[in-house]
């Protein structure tokens, strides 16, 4: 059975702060960084066939989301030393790591990442 339902998917929220330091010397940066994050639910209307027991069920597949986290980054870089003809080949690599503080209706894991940035 069809049926046209209104989707209303929430609005977002979302913000951060992040220090930095470079050590250029050695191409090397570190930093830190909190991030916060709310989306609200997911809200159903409308509809002639579906009871609104089935649009709360539909609701609750979507709900509330809160998300304090922690953000670690290092990284190393010969951008500057290829600048000064001190390195062959410019190039940058980074590693940030993502440690979840507190939250509702989120993924508590720890998320790690890394990239490789090559100039051509």
């Amino acid at each position: 059975v069809k049926d046209l339902l209104t989707r209303d998917l929430g609005d977002v929220i979302s913000s951060g702060t992040s220090l930095s330091y470079e050590f250029p010397s050695v191409g090397i940066n570190v930093g830190t960084g909190y991030s916060f994050q709310y989306i609200a639910p997911t809200r159903y209307s409308g509809g002639t066939r579906t009871s609104s027991e089935a649009l709360g069920w539909l609701e609750d597949e979507s709900p509330m989301q809160l998300l304090h986290a922690a953000t670690f980054t290092a990284g190393f870089s010969t951008v500057e030393w290829f600048k000064a003809k001190k390195f062959f080949y410019p190039f940058q690599t980074n590693v940030s790591y993502s440690l979840p503080l507190a939250g509702r209706n989120v993924t508590t894991n720890a998320v790690m990442a890394g990239e490789l940035v090559l100039f051509f």
